[in-house]
């Protein structure tokens, strides 16, 4: 199948070796044969979080450098939004369906029915070295939009040699719980970490394990290595993440670091989710970040929001708009109305109080709104629905 994906993309696209195909699609048996396929003719893919939508996703699209863009039917709505800049750049997209009406979408799978299956010959990847890109993965850093890290030949080949050292074979079935667009980590753990302490995760960069940064962002890049750690002149790749390690040896997320927080296995970058909710008609400042909920692991969005004046609170017309640019798990749960927001001495917003309380309104005077899916709307927080949320009578 991977032969005909390629024979396709290089039949009715105008990819040549060494471009970039973005991939906007679920865990499918085509997220494999599409990249695959990639591979046999030289290019490279980038995988898209199917979350994403609008600003986001535009961005994330635009950074990988791709002018071919592969979508799941599903998606098609999500895709449409941004359709009008993707015609201005003249971008190609294809949609896997038999049939597509929409301008300036094909559709992929009538293609690669008719395609023949024969392989690809090698001297159409004849410039891949193992440094050449294989992937590039989206990852949200610590600030703004999610940044593009490339996975090179060279890492992908030692995660499969990793594979046959722990004696997998052909035979053997994986079972992957995760998305297909996130990263498998390849971490080694380096030092130690106190039981019921947690220690930041740290993993080395060298010849063989290197990391090559993120796409068009050095400055962001630089933020990520680590020098001089344990011996003069090493190096270290920052992951952000906090892990403990329980009595049995299993470890366990406890939080991130600097202006992120992870929620529903995804990391969300408060700045980003600020800059949503400032577009939002009435909303002056918002300062957002992370509130632990009951038996769930990592941290809900909350966003405190100081409103223009004289405007009221349009919990309809906020929920909206997130819902419009911010995937699912970045979406604010909660929102606290404040008369003004607390910033530090280089006016940067202060959120270690508002972490600290919560979104109990039996402690806070200030408004407190739960965004209601159901509904569509952020609807005023009570004390019962807070106690329904303590309980899991009521889902976050």
């Amino acid at each position: 199948m991977s032969n005909k994906v390629a024979r396709v993309l290089l039949q009715h696209s105008n990819i040549d070796e060494g471009d970039t195909v973005a991939v906007f699609l679920g865990n499918h048996p085509f997220f494999l044969w599409i990249w695959l396929g990639l591979v046999k003719i030289g290019c490279s893919a980038a995988f898209l979080n199917y979350n994403m939508r609008s600003r986001s996703l535009l961005h994330c699209f635009s950074c990988s450098g791709a002018n071919v863009l592969i979508v799941a039917e599903e998606l098609k709505e999500a895709v449409e939004e941004i359709l009008p800049t993707l015609r201005e750049q003249n971008v190609t997209v294809f949609i896997l369906t038999d049939q597509c009406t929409t301008a300036a979408m094909e559709s992929f799978t009538d293609k690669i029915s008719q395609a023949s299956p024969e392989p690809i010959p090698a001297k159409m990847r004849s410039k891949v070295t193992l440094m050449s890109p294989a992937a590039y993965i989206y990852t949200s850093g610590t600030t703004g939009l999610p940044k593009a890290a490339m996975l090179t030949h060279m890492k992908l080949q030692a995660v499969s040699f990793s594979h046959s050292s722990f004696g997998v074979s052909s035979s053997d079935v994986f079972y992957i719980n995760l998305p297909l667009y996130h990263s498998a980590g390849f971490f080694a753990f380096v030092g130690t970490i106190e039981r019921g302490e947690a220690g930041l995760l740290v993993t080395r960069i060298t010849q063989m394990t290197p990391f090559n940064g993120y796409v068009r962002d050095v400055k962001q890049t630089e933020k990520k290595r680590l020098h001089d750690v344990f011996v003069k002149g090493d190096q270290y790749f920052n992951t952000g993440d906090l892990l403990w390690i329980d009595g049995e040896n299993f470890l366990h997320f406890k939080d991130r670091v600097g202006d992120t927080f992870r929620w529903k296995g995804e990391n969300v970058s408060t700045n980003e989710v600020s800059d949503i909710l400032t577009m939002v008609h009435g909303i002056q400042e918002a300062n957002v970040y992370g509130v632990k909920v009951p038996s769930q692991e990592g941290r809900a969005g909350m966003a405190a929001i100081r409103l223009k004046e004289g405007e009221p609170f349009d919990g309809t017309g906020t929920c909206r708009h997130v819902s419009s640019y911010l995937p699912a798990y970045a979406r604010p749960r909660f929102i606290r109305i404040q008369e003004s927001l607390a910033i530090t001495g280089t006016f940067k917003h202060m959120k270690l109080r508002l972490v600290g309380e919560g979104f109990n309104p039996g402690g806070i005077s200030d408004r407190l709104y739960l965004l209601d899916e159901k509904t569509k709307n952020y609807v005023p927080l009570t004390q019962g629905m807070y106690d329904s949320i303590v309980l899991g009578i009521v889902k976050v």
